[in-house]
């Protein structure tokens, strides 16, 4: 089983409920209630370190995968927009493809391997974008909202993000210089699960925002608690500090550069 997806209600209370894994190419729904839930009639449940076993209802030979505890939400954000534009489309677009994808303990979960292009095919449309500074159209114009839902879900959650990239022009509905951006195949927004539990990314939206929630089991909790600038352009040096639940602390440093001469929208 190489690949799962987790999915559930959108209240933002309950979370993740069930789940389908990836069997020789084909999607098998699974019964599977988290541990701070009850089991599902005819789903089989056993210790397995920290993982179920859970049966497939369709019939067949019974499947075991290690599934990691995500009974809370352990970083979560939400950015608003305006509605109705062609940039919502890509936005709920780029939620619905990532929604319940599971980062497994050490894995890095990348948006670029994970969506790839982003084409009319997939159900992308033409919408506005930053191309090398100037202001362009192209199919998934609008995904980098998702990215910096994202990227500060991540954030708060303590996890590692080896690669991101700010935009090149400040964009006032994101958090200054905390915010990601995506451009394929070259800008990836990369998010690794440094912890010992499964990590569960549960994008949700509406016509005006979106909220991406990760469920897992606390591990780490971010915060940022210094910034070279508050605003305007340039290089903007921003410092989050991680407190682990075993008490250690960290820091890590993300970078943006913003141009001082943007080009007129």
């Amino acid at each position: 089983l190489k690949r799962c997806r987790v999915a559930g209600t959108d209240d933002g209370r309950r979370g993740p409920t069930h789940l389908t894994c990836q069997f020789l190419g084909d999607w098998l729904p699974l019964l599977w209630v988290p541990t701070s839930g009850r089991s599902n009639e005819g789903a089989s449940e056993v210790d397995h370190h920290e993982g179920r076993q859970l049966s497939n209802p369709s019939g067949g030979n019974e499947l075991s995968v290690w599934i990691a505890e995500h009974k809370e939400v352990v970083g979560e954000f939400t950015t608003q927009h305006p509605c109705c534009a062609a940039r919502v489309t890509n936005i709920h677009k780029m939620s619905d493809l990532t929604k319940g994808i599971i980062i497994a303990p050490g894995e890095t979960f990348s948006a670029t391997d994970t969506v790839g292009r982003r084409t009319k095919e997939k159900g992308f449309v033409s919408a506005p974008v930053i191309e090398q500074g100037k202001f362009e159209e192209d199919f998934g114009g609008g995904v980098s909202q998702w990215a910096t839902t994202t990227f500060n879900a991540a954030f708060f959650a303590g996890l590692d993000i080896p690669e991101h990239k700010a935009h090149s022009i400040y964009i006032s509905r994101y958090p200054f210089g905390r915010e990601a951006t995506l451009a394929y195949p070259s800008v990836d927004l990369k998010i690794k699960n440094n912890t010992p539990y499964g990590v569960v990314i549960y994008p949700t939206y509406t016509n005006t925002s979106i909220t991406v929630q990760l469920w897992s089991t606390r591990f780490a909790a971010g915060a940022q608690t210094a910034i070279s600038k508050t605003s305007g352009c340039g290089d903007v040096t921003l410092t989050r500090t991680r407190v682990f639940v075993d008490g250690r602390t960290d820091t890590d440093k993300f970078k943006a550069n913003y141009n001082c001469n943007p080009p007129a929208h």
